[in-house]
């Protein structure tokens, strides 16, 4: 981001803080920091970084403000960024609409694995409880996943009682987090 002095004299940077999940450094051949000094037209560079809380998800809204010598003492950047978990599902949760008869295995649901994160990852699947799940669907989740890919699975319903049955389809893999479920349910009759 480049700060320039737009006003008619000289100022003097006197520091710069932020909010929220954002910082914010100096750059550049002309970093902003304190003390600098900027004549009329002159300009500094600043990087700013956006590191979401561990587990944070959706759009966070933070500020980063320069505060100086001029007669508007301080300088204020709205800035906004979205934070996403490292894995996600589509659909969010999976539910077995139809009543399924105890003992017997349902028709499978594919469910679609997104790594929203730079780097690959090897995500390990597994069902529980009433529910089993796969590699499986149009692209197979069948070891690593590269950056920003996807890959699907297949989740089945076996129950073992009558009434409502709940789970979760959980996926480890080397992210932070590194733990993800899908909440299941299904009805047994």
């Amino acid at each position: 981001m480049t700060v320039k002095n737009t006003s008619a004299s000289s100022l003097t940077l006197s520091g710069i803080t932020w909010s929220g999940d954002f910082s914010a450094a100096g750059s550049g051949t002309t970093p902003c920091a304190a003390s600098l000094v900027l004549v009329t037209g002159a300009s500094c560079t600043l990087s700013v970084t956006f590191a979401p809380a561990l587990g944070t998800i959706g759009t966070i809204n933070g500020s980063i403000v320069l505060a100086d010598t001029a007669p508007v003492s301080q300088q204020i950047l709205d800035v906004k960024g979205t934070a996403v978990l490292p894995l996600t599902f589509t659909p969010t949760t999976l539910t077995f609409a139809a009543a399924q008869t105890v003992g017997t295995a349902s028709a499978a649901q594919t469910v679609t694995l997104t790594n929203n994160v730079a780097t690959t990852l090897n995500p390990v699947i597994v069902g529980s409880g009433d529910f089993a799940a796969a590699a499986g669907g149009i692209t197979p989740c069948t070891g690593t996943l590269p950056a920003h890919a996807k890959c699907t699975f297949s989740v089945t319903f076996t129950p073992s009682a009558v009434g409502t049955r709940a789970s979760a389809v959980t996926v480890t893999d080397t992210a932070n987090p590194s733990v993800e479920t899908l909440t299941v349910t299904g009805s047994g009759q």
